[in-house]
């Protein structure tokens, strides 16, 4: 295709990709050849941004970056004017099988220098391969095709695994580190090293690292690995650290001492997870430093923290921040916890069954997955599920509970199924308030109910600790609340089967239930009228774990899980 642009004759075409085409031609004044990049509109997102950038390239002198002469805007196409490099590109060199293991290595370290004098400007290359690597009249090696610099544009076959995995890519000065890693085993092995692979496959290579390199000199496997270190935050953090390796023959080990100390502390707040010293662990975490907030051992524990008392908000921050630091890491149950807070049951059965797949023996994954059919009304799925479960795992109790749930869930359309239903005595707390629930709905539901609303799931931890709290204390509107060797109390209005019951239709015929265990104390809201937790409006359920105010229909519940601690 034939362009015509003012100053430039003899153009002709090079070449043509999904960005827009390649031209080389000639100045009019100097007679001087040229290269000429179109990029096509519809690919430009930020096209003055990018402008911009390409002016900062344009006043490089350098050797080993090519010189750009003038960038302008041709009826909505962006032109790129740029030195023409004779000699083409890495990508005809390697073809031609021109490159040596000290030919490799001398190209690489001077394209690292090139991007060390480009980063230190604050602009990241972006689409770093031999394609844009070119070679001038000397043969020398130079930096070229900036059209995607600090821009979400790559190719995908020099991405690192956390971009390759995940449909956004942001710019950052490690994607060129990684693609000069992956564009130097290329170069060394004289072919492409992916051919037609998937994206996942590409990833399932890097993060196994078979990436046939293992007769290379010990030094230099070092190297390459830790450029394309599946862990971003392991990878070598600048070029000049990069040169440094290839001109020393060495990557000295360092002690991350305040990764230590940080590690450290992770370990203290985890035992306290585990022990359920919720006050005493959110006390901990407001004393941290904030230097270690950052540190992937602290944020594993604070995202299952906020995982473990039901805060999916700050939990999914969490985990996402850490799966960027940490692509490898295994988070796909507690995503899938995250994603059935969301409404999104679809996306926590994929990560459920993917977690179950290599944790088969998971009780807590198994009803999660039952928590999803439930939510989602995949009623004869539930019962069929949670009827094998109970004959796999006999001693877990959520397995029989919501076995009861789905059994009469089953069994709407005829009711003398459900009357005659005997739960197990061990769980009948909560599979008699579902019956009850069941059997008098018609009364019980308003306009804005559903059923499953006014229903109680049993969830893995309740099950685990089904042994009462001796140690709670209420006060209702200012009095005691007397009755306190129940583990399981319902809130509402009056008439209703309610264990703690207000009049008038300011309160919600089943507006909330207390679960009140050794271990497990929660409160439940079932989709009525608000309530409120220390002010808080509840949105979901929330654990209990010190002195708290229910407020709901202008009525207060204080409520203290152990009244010999003044929290």
């Amino acid at each position: 295709m034939q362009i015509k642009l003012d100053g430039y004759k003899n153009i002709s075409e090079l070449g043509s990709g999904g960005f827009g085409n390649v031209y080389v031609g000639e100045e009019e004044l100097s007679g001087k050849k040229v290269a000429i990049k179109k990029i096509r509109n519809n690919l430009l997102k930020d096209r003055d941004f990018i402008l911009k950038e390409i002016r900062t390239i344009s006043q490089f002198n350098h050797p080993n970056i090519v010189q750009y002469h003038v960038a302008f805007v041709k009826e909505d196409d962006l032109y790129f004017v740029m030195e023409y490099c004779v000699g083409g590109s890495l990508a005809n060199a390697f073809h031609r099988k021109e490159f040596d293991l000290n030919k490799a290595i001398d190209t690489v370290l001077t394209i690292a220098k090139a991007l060390q004098v480009i980063h230190q400007k604050g602009i990241i290359h972006g689409d770093i391969k031999p394609e844009n690597l070119l070679l001038g009249e000397n043969n020398e090696v130079k930096v070229g095709d900036f059209g995607c610099a600090n821009s979400a544009i790559a190719t995908s076959k020099y991405l690192p695994p956390e971009k390759l995995l995940n449909s956004v890519h942001h710019p950052a000065y490690h994607r060129d580190i990684f693609a000069l890693g992956i564009t130097f085993i290329e170069l060394i092995q004289n072919k492409k090293i992916f051919g037609n692979l998937t994206s996942d496959q590409r990833a399932d290579k890097i993060i196994s690292g078979d990436l046939d390199i293992k007769d290379l000199p010990l030094w230099l496997q070092e190297v390459i690995m830790k450029m394309l270190s599946v862990n971003p935050e392991y990878r070598f953090k600048t070029m000049s650290e990069i040169v440094q390796a290839i001109e020393t023959r060495n990557i000295p080990f360092e002690i991350d001492e305040e990764s230590i100390s940080a590690s450290y502390e992770a370990k203290k707040l985890n035992n306290l997870l585990k022990r359920k010293k919720y006050n005493t662990l959110l006390q901990s975490i407001k004393m941290l430093k904030p230097e270690y907030m950052n540190h992937s051992s602290i944020l594993e524990v604070l995202g299952r923290y906020y995982v473990s008392i039901a805060d999916y908000k700050n939990a999914k921050d969490i985990f996402l921040a850490l799966k960027k630091k940490v692509p490898s890491i295994n988070i796909n149950k507690e995503m899938g916890q995250i994603y059935i807070d969301a409404g999104s049951t679809g996306l926590a059965i994929k990560h459920l069954t993917e977690y179950l797949l290599i944790h088969p023996e998971d009780c807590e994954a198994y009803n999660l997955l039952l928590e999803c059919y439930f939510k989602s009304d995949r009623l004869s799925d539930g019962l069929k599920l949670s009827d094998k479960l109970m004959t796999i795992f006999q001693r877990e109790l959520c397995f029989k509970i919501n076995n009861d749930l789905f059994y009469m869930l089953n069994n709407l359309d005829d009711l003398d199924y459900v009357k005659l239903l005997l739960p197990f005595n061990e769980d009948n707390v909560i599979s008699e308030y579902n019956k009850w629930v069941i059997l008098n709905s018609d009364s019980i539901l308003g306009n804005h109910n559903t059923l499953n609303d006014k229903l109680m799931f049993c969830h893995y931890s309740i099950s685990k600790s089904l042994t009462l709290n001796k140690m709670y204390q209420i006060t209702v509107d200012g009095k005691e609340y007397r009755n306190n060797n129940l583990l399981f109390i319902s809130i509402g209005r009056s008439g209703y089967d309610n264990d703690i019951e207000f009049p008038g239709n300011h309160i919600s015929r089943k507006q909330a239930i207390l679960i009140l265990t050794e271990n497990e104390n929660w409160i439940y809201p079932l989709n009525g009228l608000d309530v409120y937790v220390d002010g808080e409006k509840l949105e979901r359920r929330k654990r209990l774990y010190f002195k708290h105010d229910i407020e709901l229909g202008g009525h207060i519940i204080e409520l203290n899980v152990d009244k010999t601690k003044l929290f």
